[in-house]
């Protein structure tokens, strides 16, 4: 097809829907031109939104503050790059104390690599509360090599990277609206959808 217009569309579909086997429903994505190709076709036939599509299409506003989110994080953990270096180079730290530090760099690199699906999984959210429990690990390191100072020294920075306060507002902001649609996963298989635009101003209030 050269511009997928409904026009388009129509010809393409009509030696398929009108067959003789039964149609029960069409479901479709968000292009309006299908919807109208469709329901020239065949208005005797209901049709509905794909529910991802309809999820993607609300979560906007939500997957927008969780890329936001993770971008955050990841510009604040850029000093991960110089503790490399440095540890590397300190010829004072025993190599089993270079090994735990390597540990968590590797760590957290990993980590930052989460992609998620949004917006039934966000990258974001993931990210966060993978690092808050690598931060209780590291809390737990640091009460145990307490009189290994030169090691010490480094652990510490890394919860200070990790534990910023602009990364928890952000993370409770996306984690409320991600409440609401998971509610509304639970409620779809029971009745319509709820209508877009007002889901989204009810996202964007966040």
């Amino acid at each position: 097809m050269k511009n997928g217009s409904s026009k388009e569309l129509k010809e393409a579909l009509e030696p398929y829907v009108n067959t003789d086997v039964p149609i029960l429903g069409f479901v479709r994505d968000g292009q309006r031109s299908i919807r109208k190709a469709l329901k020239e076709l065949r208005s005797d036939v209901p049709y509905q939104f794909c529910q991802f599509h309809y999820l993607k299409d609300i979560s906007k506003p939500m997957i927008a503050s969780d890329r936001k989110l993770k971008t955050t994080i990841k510009k604040n953990l850029r000093g991960l790059q110089a503790i490399e270096v440095s540890f590397k180079q300190n010829e004072q730290l025993e190599e089993k104390e270079k090994e735990i530090i390597n540990g968590y760099c590797e760590a957290i690199r990993s980590i930052l690599l989460e992609d998620g699906k949004p917006p039934l999984e966000l990258p974001g959210m993931k990210i966060y509360e993978r690092l808050e429990e690598l931060k209780k690990s590291l809390e737990h390191s640091l009460r145990m090599v307490e009189q290994k100072k030169r090691l010490s020294v480094y652990l510490k920075t890394f919860p200070t990277m990790i534990n910023r306060r602009n990364h928890k507002r952000s993370y409770h902001k996306v984690q409320e609206m991600y409440e609401i649609i998971r509610d509304i996963v639970k409620s779809l298989e029971k009745q319509a959808f709820p209508p877009v635009n007002r889901t989204r101003r009810l996202l964007k209030a966040y």
